[in-house]
């Protein structure tokens, strides 16, 4: 266990050094809708991904953005035909994130539980179609 929680934090921790501008200018009418929108219209896992990590807040509305990268991370696992151990390696790195996050107080940490896990379900994206990005 203490493995994965290693490997998720260094998943998370990882998102640090790649930032990209934003592709939503901060004037936006509904601008968090449209990073969503954004997330929700790519066409991979690590295009959404990147997006989400771009137009982070670090604050509770992450959980939406990241939420919308991590679905289409899992959709592009199952299409990779990730199997019950893959979901099981899942689970253990969620809850490791959760371990890490999950319990403290404040929108940084709920932010950075939300990124933990959409980073994870990145990873086993990549794992299971053998992209080791």
């Amino acid at each position: 266990m203490k493995a994965i929680f290693i490997l998720a934090m260094g998943l998370f921790a990882s998102t640090a050094f790649a930032q990209e501008a934003c592709p939503i200018d901060d004037g936006t009418p509904n601008r968090h809708q449209s990073i969503v929108a954004a997330v929700k219209a790519t066409k991979s896992c690590n295009q959404a991904a990147s997006i989400a990590i771009a137009c982070e807040y670090g604050a509770s509305g992450d959980v939406e953005i990241a939420g919308a990268a991590a679905d289409i991370c899992g959709v592009e696992m199952e299409q990779n035909g990730a199997t019950k151990a893959d979901h099981r390696l899942l689970t253990e790195m969620y809850n490791a994130c959760n371990a890490q996050w999950g319990k403290r107080q404040g929108t940084l940490s709920e932010s950075s539980n939300a990124f933990c896990q959409m980073e994870a379900t990145r990873w086993m994206a990549n794992l299971t179609s053998g992209n080791n990005e």
